[in-house]
């Protein structure tokens, strides 16, 4: 029946009987009130230990001929992951950082793995992967580059070396094919001059045998010589405007300017996201206050009874 069961006065009187029994016993209720605010800390750690910045990067190369100018890899997240963030140079940023310290100096090859499996890059607006005319307008791509971190500080460090491991890397690699392009200009035009030289050198000696004698081979071949001259004039004139192409495109490259890197995002962390060490231990006071109550209740319920423990000592 209703009257039977146990009412609210009842109620109260149990969970003060508990908490009676639960003051009797203060190391273990605080013992385990710690407890279970740690693991509750302990899971929002978890939840928020690793930090993610990301630095965005938009590429724009320069507004001129594209078959003068290095071109970008159209694949380019392969070419990032696969090209740029090589051995040596994250191996440099390891050992800058100390990264991975104990894993580093007993096996640096799976350090460096563990290294590539926290950096993510996204490349999207990728316009790179269309071909482009001298008429069309400048192509841009933007690629996002993060690396995963439990330090706060060392996250965006880490990630804005390796951004700037991308821009360094392109302009180095820019700068030595615009060179090699210049060179192979130059050496273009000097193999152009060099054979209409000869031409002229060939076509004055051929005049000479046509003046002093009346040998009529020498006037087919004087005709052939000087219809060949304006042929290897316009050779000479392509391969200098070549050249002269050429090494303005190197001179822009040295200058980092044929294909710029502009910082969208820098990759910095909001001062909302994750929780420093005041914050953390705030946060731990309000899990005790809120679990001592609960804790006590548990620990008076599960406790021996005096009774019990009387009847078993005698």
């Amino acid at each position: 029946m209703l009257a039977d069961e146990p009412g609210f006065v009842d109620a109260l009187r149990t969970t003060a009987r508990l908490f009676r029994r639960a003051l009797v016993r203060p190391f273990s209720t605080l013992v385990a009130t710690l407890a279970v605010s740690a693991a509750l800390v302990g899971l929002v750690v978890l939840k928020q230990a690793q930090f993610a910045p990301r630095v965005l990067l938009r590429a724009v190369e320069m507004d001129r001929d594209p078959n003068q100018a290095p071109r970008l890899k159209r694949q380019l997240k392969a070419y990032v992951e696969g090209a740029v963030f090589t051995t040596k140079p994250l191996s440099a940023l390891i050992e800058k950082y100390h990264l991975y310290p104990g894993l580093y100096r007993k096996n640096p090859r799976a350090a460096l793995d563990s290294f590539r499996e926290d950096i993510d890059v996204d490349v999207y607006q990728n316009f790179f992967l269309e071909e482009r005319t001298e008429h069309d307008p400048p192509r841009t791509a933007r690629v996002a580059i993060r690396y995963r971190s439990m330090d706060r500080e060392l996250a965006p460090l880490v990630t804005r070396d390796l951004a700037k491991l991308l821009v360094d890397h392109e302009a180095q690699y820019r700068r030595e094919q615009s060179l090699k392009a210049a060179q192979a200009a130059d050496h273009a035009l000097e193999i152009a001059e060099r054979d209409l030289a000869d031409r002229r050198v060939q076509l004055a000696s051929t005049r000479e045998r046509v003046g002093t004698s009346d040998d009529h081979r020498a006037e087919v071949e004087l005709i052939g010589l000087v219809g060949s001259l304006p042929v290897l004039e316009g050779r000479v004139n392509d391969a200098a405007r070549a050249k002269a192409q050429f090494d303005l495109g190197a001179a822009v490259e040295q200058h980092r300017l044929g294909l710029v890197f502009e910082e969208v995002d820098r990759g910095g962390i909001p001062a909302s996201e994750g929780l420093d060490r005041a914050e953390l231990m705030a946060l731990g006071a309000a899990f005790f206050a809120g679990a001592l109550p609960l804790v006590a209740l548990a620990v008076g319920a599960f406790a021996p009874r005096r009774n019990s423990i009387q009847q078993g000592a005698a």
